[in-house]
């Protein structure tokens, strides 16, 4: 089998090494200068900041209509 094989630094619990940015609809989340995912306000539930630096996103879920 060939390939390369490449050392990740990923997390496991949770935490993150990114920024975000707020816009009008959506939050865009960034590592190292690029867009990694972009979370529209309408699609999250509940939020909660637990503390400082910590914020939990509840994400909603998908309606009979979408699934039609």
């Amino acid at each position: 089998m060939e390939g390369s094989n490449k050392s990740v630094v990923g997390s496991t619990k949770g935490w993150n090494w990114g920024n975000y940015n707020l816009d009008k609809e959506h939050m865009t989340f960034n590592v190292n200068g690029q867009k990694c995912f972009v979370i529209n306000y309408k699609d999250i539930a509940l939020s909660n900041a637990s503390g400082k630096n910590e914020v939990a996103l509840e994400f909603q879920l998908g309606t009979n209509e979408s699934k039609k």
